[in-house]
């Protein structure tokens, strides 16, 4: 299949068979803080019958970054990716539960509380239309930020609405979606 907006197009493959019982065996073969999972919303969307927020809830412990992305489901296992709020995967629920995995983590003392949300591949737009094509397919660095910008407004949109008070949310903001910011303008070259 093409492209269709920009993004990678493909076809669900054989590999993503059983992927959530995968996750769990493979996050429980090592009790390590540094053996976890990379959670990808694009890679694990694929397919319809993976519980992304039910994944998380269950693996979400053992969940070291998360890759934030969506793709559009097509018939006969066909899909392309999306934009981060559109497509199959219902971002709210996904990143509702993360904020969720992550208080857990910081009220139970957890050192390494903070997960690393990153807005995974982005739209084409504006003078990156103009630029050569990058080594890298997918990662323009204004469709990304587009993409940061989007998954930090749902963060704070959530965390506001149903997680604290409005004198405590800049503060609970500053703390929970700063690690968002700071893995991706980490790396923007300057």
């Amino acid at each position: 299949m093409g492209t269709e907006g920009g993004g990678k197009g493909g076809k669900v493959g054989e590999s993503c068979s059983h992927v959530a019982i995968f996750c769990g065996a493979f996050a429980d073969s090592v009790f390590s803080p540094t053996n976890g999972l990379c959670f990808c919303t694009g890679s694990y969307g694929v397919r319809a019958d993976n519980d992304l927020p039910g994944m998380i809830a269950r693996h979400g412990s053992r969940i070291n970054a998360v890759h934030l992305r969506s793709v559009q489901r097509l018939d006969g296992g066909r899909f392309y990716e999306a934009d981060h709020l559109a497509g199959s995967v219902d971002m709210y629920a996904v990143v509702l539960q993360l904020l969720r995995e992550q208080m857990a983590r910081r009220d139970s003392g957890r050192q390494d509380w903070r997960l690393t949300f990153r807005p995974d591949h982005g739209k084409n737009m504006l003078d990156d239309l103009t630029k050569p094509p990058p080594a890298n397919p997918g990662y323009s660095c204004l469709g990304r930020m587009r993409g940061l910008a989007e998954i930090r407004g749902l963060q704070l949109g959530i965390l506001r609405s149903l997680f604290v008070t409005h004198v405590q949310t800049a503060d609970v903001a500053q703390n929970v979606c700063s690690q968002t910011a700071r893995s991706d303008c980490s790396k923007v070259k300057k």
